[in-house]
C-alpha cells in the first residue's frame, strides 16, 4: 500500500515514527511537508515555513492553497492508497484518498478545526465540497489510549481504530521521570512502569491528569506500580500498526 503522512517541520513529529514503522511493515511511504527533517523515508519537500495566524485569515487562505497545489502536483504522479494527517491538518483531506488523523497523544477537543473550518471553507468550495469538517471526519482516528487512559474527546471521529502507541517500551526502571510526554509516558506504562509527572504545558498537564485517573503515578495511585501493569496488560492488547494498515487496505 502507498501512504503518504504530512508531517509538520519538526524532527520530532510522531507522524515521523508511523512512517518508519509503516515503512518496516512492508509499505511504499513518502512523508510531505515543509521543512521536514526525516532520515531514511523519501520526503516530499513542500516549500519552508508556514504563514501564522497572526498573518490573517487571506493570507492563510492563500498559504492552505499553495499548499494543496505543490501537493496535487506530487499526488498525480504518486497516488496515495492512505493519507496519514494531524488531527488538526484541514490541508491534507483535500487530497482525496482515504485519510487517517493520528497525533500518537490523546483525543483532544475540535476546537481548533473549528475555529479554521471557516478561514478554508472558500478552498473547499472551490472543489466542491461544502461541508469542511465532514470530510476531515470521514479519515479513521488512530486512538493510541488504552482503556484506563481513554477519553471522551475521541468521540468527534465517527470511524475509530485503536493503535498500539509507536513506542519502544521502558523496562529497566523502577519509576520514570517526565513532564508527561505522550511518548515517554506510553513507553514506560507499555514496560509497566509507574510515573513522577511534572507538567510544564495543558497538553502535559492533561496527560498527567490522565495517568493520575489511572493510578499510575507515584502518590497519586495506592498502587501505582500494579496500576501501570494492568495497563501494560492494555497497551499489548492492542492492535500493532501492520495490523491496523492490513484492515484498511
Amino acid at each position: 500500500m502507498r501512504v503518504l503522512v504530512t508531517a509538520h517541520p519538526l524532527t520530532g513529529d510522531p507522524r515521523l515514527a508511523l512512517a518508519l514503522a509503516a515503512q518496516e511493515a512492508g509499505h511504499e511511504v513518502v512523508i510531505a511537508g515543509r521543512g521536514v527533517a526525516a532520515s531514511g523515508v523519501p520526503v516530499w519537500q513542500l516549500g519552508q515555513g508556514f504563514i501564522s495566524a497572526g498573518n490573517g485569515i487571506d493570507a492563510a487562505l492563500e498559504d492552505a492553497r499553495d499548499l494543496i497545489a505543490r501537493l496535487d502536483e506530487r499526488v498525480a504522479e504518486w497516488p496515495p492508497d492512505l493519507v496519514v494527517h494531524d488531527p488538526c491538518d484541514l490541508v491534507a483531506p483535500l487530497i482525496g484518498a482515504k485519510g487517517a488523523a493520528y497525533s500518537g497523544a490523546p483525543a483532544t477537543s475540535p476546537r481548533v478545526q473549528e475555529l479554521m473550518a471557516p478561514v478554508l471553507a472558500p478552498l473547499y468550495a472551490e472543489r466542491g465540497l461544502p461541508d469542511v469538517l465532514a470530510v476531515l471526519r470521514r479519515s479513521v482516528y488512530f486512538d493510541v489510549c488504552p482503556p484506563s487512559l481513554a477519553v471522551d474527546d475521541v468521540s468527534w471521529w465517527p470511524r475509530r481504530l485503536l493503535l498500539r502507541p509507536l513506542v519502544k517500551s521502558i523496562i529497566d526502571y523502577d519509576v520514570v521521570e517526565a513532564h508527561g510526554e505522550p511518548d515517554i509516558v506510553f513507553a514506560a506504562l507499555a514496560g509497566g512502569v509507574p510515573l513522577v509527572l511534572t507538567p510544564r504545558y495543558a497538553d502535559e498537564q492533561r496527560m498527567a491528569d490522565l495517568c493520575a485517573r489511572a493510578g499510575v503515578v507515584v502518590s497519586e495511585g495506592d498502587d501505582p506500580a500494579g496500576a501501570a501493569r494492568k495497563v501494560a496488560a492494555e497497551i499489548a492488547e492492542m492492535p500493532v500498526l501492520a495490523d491496523v494498515l492490513r484492515r484498511l487496505g
